[in-house]
């Protein structure tokens, strides 16, 4: 009875599907046709270069490819069997979506669209450094690095290009957070970049929060104005990272040990004696200290230190290098402080501790002996070196910080335990003056140079704005820096003069 009712059903299925035949011409498929799967874009010279994973009915029957641009609507793109299109009918500054499906045969309800993948089409005016990583991984957090290759096209400039594999993650702290990321780079091979001495550890600074991308290079130049032995150097460019443009950052030079960087004794794991133990140590004063679990200490007046390198480091060397940094600070705040011998001075280099306080204050650094402030200990010398300056973003004006920033009055000098106890010496204060009368022709050039950078980087800057959606305010234009900083010169000057 079953056999016989299965085989009435068969021959009545039969039937149906001849009707349907007759009446439609063809049967749909017994199973949906699969959608491609993968659809890519990436920002080319002049274009837009779509791929997606092909399917075996799309290599026959061909794909429906289709382009929404900002505010319009969808409209179809001429497509073949091939699993890819390049959109050339681009307009700078736009953003465009794009979906894809297998194409059907006539009278066959049609597969849904792909998801939607957008690209934002620019133009360029920067050095291009260009980073796909293996498989397109994206990059997650500030841990993990993720493999891949980086190209620079010099784009017109005098740079040479490169092309080579590196691991890529994440960096910053607070600047991780946002929208626009920062990233650290390690190539596989040690190289020159952009006419910077040959490494392997390199930092793409996204400037979030300095919209000029102005503040670090000028706080640089200011670096190079003094005598500090090592200041990064920073590289305008456009970033396109697995395709999508990112926007203008800067590329510079990690601090680190190094000879071409902070040239100081590279510490071993076995240097825990002797005078091994005495250096060399890249220390850091960041009050991030234990949000961030940094290997290091707070002194007994609450100095946050965080010990860069070595890494990892020793106990020995971190009972050494606390023990040194507290006996210092004791002869700070102690009651004979000044006296030369028994006070500070055999435990600071005050050269480069004034040439350091000046880059920060002549900038107004927001940071500055609050976090990012550099400063080392070298191999068989008692004093601390202050240096490289870093971290610049939130200075000279910025609107981001949590105090104003008018370019009139002292801000640095205040700023930290041990600065506020060394402008009570009456001698460092008289130094200060000095190597300030010394720097000041080179500083009074700087604002002419940062209207002609920054003038050389305009064309970049509303790339950046269309593709972060902000509009930068006046803060953020070249003429109100260069104007805060000739006032924030001329200031400082007068106090120097009037003895304040």
């Amino acid at each position: 009875m079953h056999t016989r009712r299965s085989r009435v059903l068969s021959a009545f299925a039969v039937m149906l599907s001849a009707a349907l035949v007759a009446a439609c011409g063809e049967l749909p498929p017994p199973v949906p046709v699969p959608n491609p799967a993968g659809l890519h874009a990436a920002l080319a010279d002049g274009a837009i270069e779509l791929e997606w994973t092909p399917t075996t009915a799309g290599q026959t029957i061909g794909y429906e490819l289709q382009v929404l641009p900002d505010g319009g609507t969808w409209a179809p793109l001429p497509t073949g069997t091939d699993a890819s299109f390049t959109f050339t009918d681009v307009t700078p500054r736009t953003r465009y979506g794009f979906r894809v499906r297998t194409r059907v045969a006539p009278g066959v309800v049609p597969n849904a669209w792909s998801p939607t993948v957008f690209s934002w089409y620019v133009v360029p005016t920067l050095p291009v450094v260009r980073i796909d990583t293996t498989n397109r991984q994206p990059i997650l957090d500030k841990e993990n690095y993720v493999n891949g290759a980086m190209t620079i096209d010099p784009n017109g400039s005098a740079f040479a290009p490169y092309s080579g594999t590196l691991k890529m993650r994440g960096r910053g702290n607070s600047t991780w957070g946002y929208p626009k990321k920062p990233y650290k780079l390690k190539l596989d091979s040690k190289s020159a970049i952009m006419d910077m001495p040959r490494e392997k550890d390199w930092v793409l600074l996204a400037n979030w929060s300095d919209r000029s991308q102005m503040r670090s290079w000028t706080a640089g130049e200011i670096s190079r104005a003094t005598d500090l032995e090592w200041t990064p150097t920073y590289r305008h460019v456009e970033v396109i990272l697995n395709g999508q443009y990112q926007g203008v950052y800067n590329l510079t030079e990690q601090v680190e040990v190094k000879s071409n960087r902070v040239d100081i004794e590279e510490m071993e794991p076995e240097d825990i004696s002797g005078n091994e133990v005495t250096g060399g140590y890249l220390l850091e004063i960041d009050d991030r200290l234990e949000e961030n679990n940094e290997p290091g200490f707070r002194t007994a007046r609450n100095v946050p230190v965080v010990v860069k390198e070595p890494d990892p480091m020793a106990p020995q060397q971190r009972s050494y290098i606390r023990n040194h940094i507290q006996t210092f600070e004791n002869r700070l705040v102690g009651p004979n402080f000044i006296d030369p011998v028994a006070g500070y001075r055999p435990y600071l280099d005050v050269e480069a501790f004034i040439d350091l306080w000046t880059v920060q204050e002549l900038t107004r650094n927001g940071d500055s002996f609050w976090s990012s402030t550099y400063f080392t200990k070298e191999r068989g010398d008692d004093q601390l070196r202050f240096g490289p300056m870093w971290d610049f973003d939130r200075s000279m004006g910025s609107m981001v910080t949590v105090r104003p920033q008018p370019p009139e009055g002292w801000y640095a000098r205040n700023n930290g335990t041990w600065t506020r106890r060394l402008f009570q010496d009456p001698g460092f204060v008289a130094e200060a003056g000095t190597r300030w009368d010394q720097f000041t022709p080179a500083f009074s050039a700087l604002p002419a140079q940062l209207e002609a950078v920054a003038a050389s980087i305009e064309p970049a800057i509303p790339n950046d704005e269309y593709r972060w959606n902000y509009t930068r305010i006046p803060e953020d234009r070249p003429e109100f820096l260069s104007n805060w900083l000739q006032t924030r010169i001329d200031w400082m000057s007068a106090a120097f003069d009037a003895g304040a």
